[in-house]
């Protein structure tokens, strides 16, 4: 199976022969490019992330920073953050990972 990972190119000689007499031959270099696909998922760092915040920061503070990796090329490779709750009290950098607080925290109405 062809994977620009573990092999982004091939070079091929490739010979041919007349039948004739005396023969000729004919030679040729063939040159395969493999184009990277989007086949390797982002893998975070740390299987389980575990804060522990007091409910009285301000908004807008830094809780951690998620990190993950793709092994693909180049646009493949290229990691957005998002959060899949979009009414979540916090906020996460698309481009850095960075997990905010949105707003201030109340135990009592969200715990």
């Amino acid at each position: 199976q062809l994977d620009h990972e573990t092999r982004a190119s091939y070079s091929l000689n490739i010979s041919a022969e007349d039948g004739g007499d005396p023969v000729h031959h004919g030679y040729l270099q063939v040159n395969i490019t493999i184009l990277d696909v989007n086949d390797n998922p982002p893998i975070f760092d740390h299987s389980d992330y575990i804060v522990s915040l007091n409910e009285s920061v301000p908004p807008g503070t830094s809780v951690l920073q998620v990190m993950a990796t793709d092994n693909d090329m180049g646009d493949n490779a290229k990691i957005t953050y998002y959060l899949s709750d979009t009414e979540s009290q916090f906020s996460v950098d698309p481009e850095t990972g960075v997990v905010t607080t949105l707003e201030h925290l109340n135990c009592q109405q969200n715990c």
